[in-house]
């Protein structure tokens, strides 16, 4: 029994060597990285070119806000329309035994919900951002700009129908496919009530791609928080980016502890 621990102490410290080396590499590439930017963002402070690279993307982000969530409210409901019908009249067609006819539909709808939720995220960045065009705050005063409210509030009523109306009809027709999936929608506990009727293989497929949600969430972070470094030198954009980031960071890391660690006690699923 000693020999084992000796033995898996020196497998420890041997695998620890061998990735130390890499890790050490890494540290001095990122280093001579954050070296070489500082070194250019200095340079680029001294002059008027960044300030006048933020102030065109500003207003190009700002103006272009309301014309950005039409484009992306058609290319969504394009792509969702496209897939859902392809796989309902695939599905009306199907034998009731060739399961690759069922892969495939399952596939086509899993994707149109990856588009939908990939709209819910831009529309609400772009719902902010036009926000404050509507909205433009001066000293003591508000200034409203009436035909923009009027394109900010369609666009919000027709985003919202947009995703709400095709999740319920790519569910609805998950549910047609798997009579033991339940939950709608409309419940706000949906989510639970859809994994609890989810096979093993199944909820071993969405743990794995939250934990790699979870691995890229850090890695954004972490790239997020360099780039706002450079920001405060360049712009002066303040600490609120970073707080902002650093919440965000925060919120999933210690999340994720404690779930896990609640499933490992066994109070957890």
């Amino acid at each position: 029994m000693e020999k084992e621990k000796l033995e898996q102490v020196e497998k420890i410290k041997a695998e620890d060597k061998k990735q130390g080396k890499k890790y050490i590499w890494i540290l001095v590439a990122c280093f001579l990285g954050g070296g070489i930017c500082g070194f250019f963002s200095a340079g680029l402070k001294d002059g008027n070119v960044t300030n006048a690279i933020a102030e065109m993307l500003s207003f190009a982000i700002r103006e272009g806000s309301f014309y950005a969530n039409a484009v992306f409210a058609v290319f969504a409901t394009v792509i969702v329309t496209v897939l859902y019908r392809k796989s309902r009249k695939m599905y009306e067609a199907w034998d009731g035994e060739n399961e690759e006819v069922i892969e495939k539909i399952e596939k086509n709808l899993s994707i149109a919900l990856t588009v939908l939720a990939t709209y819910s995220v831009a529309y609400m960045i772009v719902m902010v951002i036009g926000f404050g065009e509507v909205f433009r705050f001066g000293e003591g005063e508000i200034e409203i700009q009436i035909g923009k409210l009027v394109i900010f509030g369609i666009g919000f009523v027709a985003s919202m129908l947009i995703v709400q109306i095709g999740q319920q009809k790519l569910v609805n027709f998950t549910k047609e496919i798997n009579p033991e999936k339940k939950g709608s929608v409309y419940d706000s506990k949906f989510q639970e009530k859809w994994i609890e009727s989810c096979d093993e293989a199944e909820r071993q497929a969405i743990y794995k791609a939250a934990f790699s949600s979870y691995k890229s969430t850090n890695i954004v972070c972490i790239i997020l928080c360099m780039f706002n470094l450079v920001a405060m030198h360049l712009w002066d954009v303040g600490i609120v980016p970073v707080c902002m980031v650093g919440i965000i960071w925060l919120a999933s890391v210690i999340s994720y502890s404690v779930k896990a660690m609640q499933i490992e006690s066994g109070k957890g699923n």
